[in-house]
């Protein structure tokens, strides 16, 4: 039969479809999904990090205690916003505050009656950046508990944390293209071998 066919048409070989490599397609999908899911993955992750990259290093907070009076409270105000390097300083409301502790207090927390300290939110101009160890000097000496709190360190940890999910991700996809090559060499050679003496 074999025979025939090669002598009907002399230019086409006889491959049929081994058994042996029936699941090859199944596995080559898995390892397709799998390379995927690690490819959108290190994409989101990137995401975060370079959104939280551009949101934090441009950001600080000053913290005013609670029971400094309204004139210190707009000393510092008028402190910050005549700072070189610092864009905005806007000081945020009582119910702005609540909001951002409700989530380790939570809603029914009588933030009222809290000692809870007085937030401003500072944008920073990344290209010029103010001297933060005077600024702080400045902030005491009109209110002593004063605190201006960087985030950029918190931010270092966190991209030093996400590195090695970056990695695992980045093996994942290469270990996946790599199985695919190999497994469509594997399967060609197996194929030609078996079907030599067509």
């Amino acid at each position: 039969m074999i025979g025939s066919r090669v002598g009907a048409q002399p230019g086409i070989i006889p491959l049929g479809r081994d058994d042996a490599l029936r699941f090859l397609p199944l596995v080559v999908a898995l390892l397709v999904y799998v390379a995927a899911l690690a490819g959108i993955g290190l994409a989101l992750v990137d995401d975060v990090v370079r959104g939280s990259e551009r949101s934090l290093a441009t950001r600080l907070t000053v913290q005013v205690p609670a029971e400094a009076s309204n004139a210190r409270l707009q000393t510092i105000l008028a402190l910050l916003r005549q700072t070189p390097g610092i864009v905005t300083a806007q000081l945020l409301t009582p119910a702005e505050t609540a909001l951002l502790l409700e989530p380790w207090l939570g809603s029914a927390a009588p933030f009222d009656e809290l000692p809870v300290p007085r937030l401003v939110d500072l944008t920073i101009d990344p290209n010029s950046t103010p001297d933060l160890a005077a600024l702080r000097q400045r902030l005491t000496s009109v209110v002593p508990d004063a605190r201006l709190d960087d985030h950029r360190p918190g931010l270092d940890r966190v991209v030093a944390t996400v590195r090695p999910l970056q990695g695992l991700l980045v093996v994942a996809i290469g270990v996946s293209l790599l199985s695919i090559a190999v497994l469509a060499a594997f399967a060609t050679r197996a194929t030609l071998t078996a079907r030599r003496s067509a």
